[in-house]
């Protein structure tokens, strides 16, 4: 093979890897930026419902405390001597 086919077929080689090679570090950089976007949107979500959570449980809490002095309430009524109405006050 004549010295001038080989030097431009090394250089067309060298062109051709290395544009491959560049090609696959985009695909490769491309797949991990789409893999970060992913787990950013699951986080997103994931704090979305812990927020969602922290809310239902908040409002737990006060129909919960709301309900127990409803009882507190209920109990000191029926703890009281009753009054007959036959006899004065």
């Amino acid at each position: 093979m004549p010295p001038d086919i080989a030097g431009g077929l090394v250089a067309v080689l060298g062109v051709v890897s290395i544009g491959t090679l560049v090609l696959i570090g985009m695909r490769m950089r491309f797949i991990h930026k789409m893999q970060s976007r992913d787990k950013t949107d699951e986080i997103e979500q994931v704090s979305d419902a812990l927020d969602a959570l922290h809310e239902q449980t908040r409002l737990l809490r006060e129909d919960l405390s709301e309900l127990q002095e409803r009882m507190d309430f209920h109990e000191r009524l029926l703890t009281q001597p009753r009054h007959r109405a036959d006899t004065p006050v």
